[in-house]
């Protein structure tokens, strides 16, 4: 484990210290008929972006610990990476057409937050969020630390997790778009967390998730470099629920369809608010 220490600005005040940084490697080898993994014409022409995704979590009584909890979370994404073998590979950064599944893992970084989570969520902008991703690594924001000089190649998947003085934590990923869309990410997540979840109770759990992957032939269509620009005019824009809100949505929603005979006893208030959006 390599261990570095850096501050980075939210606003000015110096909140963000990197702990350490480390590879996880999946918790067996990529059989050898699976070593390569062929990019379709379609991810070849994808330009070579990094889709982000960060979640947060308030402080639970589950862990005794911070240390335990961040391992929970290391050694579910090694078990998890054994099923999604091409993240723990490398591909190449300027036009590739496969991705090698040579298990080199992926890159885990832990960070704390001289901050409460709520305050972050509502004070912070944009752009300070951004850094709660491992080197900063969104969409098309260039960083040398997010592929290898020497091999020119591109670690697919970076995790980064930050905790807070309050207790709560941040995951956060940025996955190559080369390999995944946003729903295989979005699957990734959730098999990562229901694998947390496993591996939090018992000493030892196996992978019991299977995603499908689709196997192309070997194509290299010679796809000139292509880099959209960003524009510069672009906004972003936060949309907070207050959970009270959410409980009232919560109700109106759970009368209205028992009002029609139906039991929906086991809605959450994520499927009332997808639901609204």
């Amino acid at each position: 484990m390599t261990m570095i220490r850096s501050l980075i600005r939210f606003g000015r005040r110096k909140l963000h210290t990197i702990v350490s940084t480390e590879i996880i490697k999946a918790s067996f080898p990529t059989p050898s008929h699976l070593k390569t993994y062929n990019l379709s014409p379609a991810d070849q022409f994808v330009p070579g972006s990094f889709m982000p995704l960060i979640t947060f979590y308030p402080k639970i009584d589950t862990y005794h610990s911070l240390h335990d909890q961040i391992l929970d979370l290391k050694n579910s994404l090694s078990q998890t990476l054994t099923k999604y073998y091409p993240l723990a590979g490398r591909h190449a950064r300027i036009a590739p057409t496969y991705v090698d599944c040579n298990d080199h893992g992926a890159a885990f970084v832990e960070a704390s937050v001289d901050s409460t989570l709520s305050h972050i969520l509502q004070n912070s902008q944009h752009e300070d969020l951004d850094q709660l991703f491992p080197y900063g690594r969104v969409w098309k924001h260039p960083n040398p630390r997010a592929h290898d000089p020497q091999t020119d190649t591109v670690t697919p998947i970076m995790v980064k997790a930050s905790h807070f003085e309050c207790g709560g934590l941040s995951v956060a990923v940025s996955l190559s778009h080369k390999i995944a869309d946003a729903c295989s990410m979005i699957h990734f997540f959730n098999d990562w967390a229901e694998l947390n979840q496993v591996c939090s109770k018992i000493e030892k759990c196996e992978a019991l998730i299977e995603p499908e992957f689709i196997s192309f032939e070997h194509t290299n269509i010679n796809i000139p470099k292509f880099s959209p620009e960003v524009p510069k005019d672009c906004a972003t824009r936060s949309f907070i629920f207050p959970n009270a809100k959410l409980n009232t949505l919560k109700l109106k929603v759970t009368s209205m369809y028992e009002g029609a005979g139906q039991n929906i006893s086991s809605l959450t208030r994520v499927d009332v608010l997808t639901w609204l959006l």
